[in-house]
């Protein structure tokens, strides 16, 4: 019995050892590469958000851009608060939950309750979608909503449709060139079309052909166990084979893909100058759009840091590369199997030894090696996630994500960074008629409240200035404008605000009054 147990611990050790140790080392690398396509999209995406704020920034943007809150440092009172109008209750939302397609229920919903005219309902909902119309008004006389974030959602700006474009594909080029394919094969790469499904996490949920062009011609004249025979030695995996599944996968490009792209991407020799080639495209479009004034007046050393982002993507994109095409190390992979082929043969010997019953040792041989087996089986598909289908990674939802993370950035500003309503900010910038100062209200007439007391003080304009350049009223307009500033409130105390407007006013006047005096005399 002691040497029966010592022949066991002598071959039982070294095979666990190297079992465990290769199934350590392949789920690391599994998880690795999670982790670097992650951060990979992580980093690409930081340089289109950031982009897209700096672009917003630009003076293509300044008749929409809302007010700074910067240009009001005395506004240092007022409370910025947000309210809900139609929340929704642990009722509704089970009543939702219960429907047949839960998701598509929630997002009519959505779409519904928000597409409304009621401009009190939209006032204080952001939303992202580009099916909502603009608000023309808001009940608040101090702030509004825009759920179009100040930007034409039929035709959005070229530098965001050239940015988005260029993102998408560098991203959708890198992912491509981690399954392997044929050298030399076109990339499989198609428009998107953003709300469309999401491709299926879970192979057994794609389509009955995309999972039929698995199998080859010649496995599909086979039987059920022939096909599962080549499946776990890997004879059905060849690179042919492999390259049509991928094909039949194909990755969703923001803007599509033009035939010039196609041929310039098939002119790059290898999948790493390929990915470069998109890399180059898309910070020579950084470059080129920052010298033309597309990212407003940030310095230059803040839009350094967007080629940098770009290198950090690329980084992740290597550490991808190492594990698609760095194989686990072959002499440690063989042995592993070797040890796998002889415990089939020395687990049955080893059962009978130790078990007298023959039905009970065969069952308990079945799933000893079924452990032994499965084991490996499950180390040998996690130690290349990018290949070995259908347990690779799903990048073609992780590429559809990214594409709809783009997406967002053509929503613009914020929806409640605008202070006027949209009446104010049209009068105060197509106003036409000329008034003088002291057309101004006098303090008896003196406005009720904050909204109202800007428009009052944004009747001087400057044309009445340039009819009379020696009057005071150029002063008087100028000190007008000051205090029309600091008039503007969000919400609060109307009272204080009425009272500071009128004892601004009265001392501006009086000052007026003893310049046109002098200047008589």
């Amino acid at each position: 019995i002691a040497s029966t147990t010592s022949s066991c611990s002598s071959y039982g050790c070294p095979t666990t050892f190297l079992l465990t140790f290769k199934n350590t080392f392949s789920y690391n690398r599994y998880w690795e590469a999670c982790t670097v396509v992650h951060q990979m999209h992580s980093k690409w995406l930081d340089v289109g958000v950031a982009l897209s704020a700096f672009h917003l920034q630009s003076n293509k943007f300044d008749r929409v851009r809302p007010a700074a809150l910067g240009e009001y440092p005395h506004i240092t009172t007022a409370l910025r608060e947000r309210e809900r109008v139609d929340e929704t209750t642990l009722e509704s939302l089970q009543k939702l939950l219960d429907e047949d397609d839960p998701v598509d229920s929630l997002r009519t919903r959505f779409q519904k309750r928000y597409s409304k005219a009621d401009v009190q309902g939209m006032q204080r909902h952001p939303s992202l979608s580009s099916k909502l119309q603009p608000v023309s008004a808001s009940a608040d006389p101090a702030v509004y909503a825009r759920l179009d974030g100040g930007m034409d959602k039929d035709h959005p700006s070229l530098f965001l449709q050239e940015l988005l474009h260029l993102l998408s594909l560098t991203s959708a080029v890198a992912l491509s060139t981690l399954r392997n394919d044929v050298e030399g094969v076109e990339s499989p790469l198609i428009q998107y079309k953003p709300g469309e499904p999401w491709p299926p996490v879970d192979p057994d949920a794609q389509d009955a052909q995309i999972r039929k062009d698995f199998y080859s011609a010649e496995d599909q004249c086979c039987s059920g166990v022939r096909q599962t025979l080549r499946f776990l030695f890997g004879s059905s995996r060849d690179e042919k084979h492999r390259t049509l599944y991928n094909a039949a996968r194909p990755f969703r490009v923001l803007g599509g893909v033009s035939d010039a792209e196609v041929q310039l991407l098939q002119s790059a020799r290898g999948p790493y100058a390929k990915v470069v080639l998109c890399s180059m495209w898309l910070q020579e479009f950084i470059t080129r759009e920052h010298l033309a004034g597309s990212t407003g007046k940030v310095a230059p050393p803040i839009v350094s840091r967007m080629f940098q982002f770009t290198s950090d993507g690329m980084i992740g994109y290597n550490h991808a590369r190492k594990i698609a095409f760095i194989p686990f190390p072959f002499p440690h992979a063989q042995i592993t199997a070797f040890f796998i082929l002889v415990s089939m043969v020395y687990i049955p010997f080893l059962m009978l030894s130790y078990v007298n019953n023959i039905a009970f040792a065969a069952i308990l041989n079945f799933f000893t090696v079924l452990c032994f087996a499965g084991l490996y089986e499950v180390s040998r598909e996690l130690e290349n996630p990018f290949v070995n289908v259908p347990n690779d990674l799903p990048l073609n939802n992780f590429q559809a994500q990214f594409n709809e993370a783009l997406l967002v950035l053509y929503a613009g500003y914020h929806p409640d960074a605008w202070w006027q309503t949209e009446q104010e900010l049209h009068d105060s910038k197509h106003s036409t008629t000329s008034k003088t100062a002291k057309e101004i209200p006098s303090p008896e007439t003196a406005p009720t409240d904050a909204a109202a007391t800007a428009v009052a003080l944004s009747t001087v304009t400057e044309e009445s200035i340039h009819e009379n350049p020696t009057s005071p009223t150029k002063d008087a307009f100028q000190d007008e404008e000051n205090a029309k500033r600091s008039s503007l409130v969000w919400a609060g105390d109307e009272e204080e605000a009425r009272n500071k407007w009128v004892e601004e006013k009265n001392a501006k006047q009086e000052e007026a009054l003893e310049e046109g005096r002098t200047e008589s005399s």
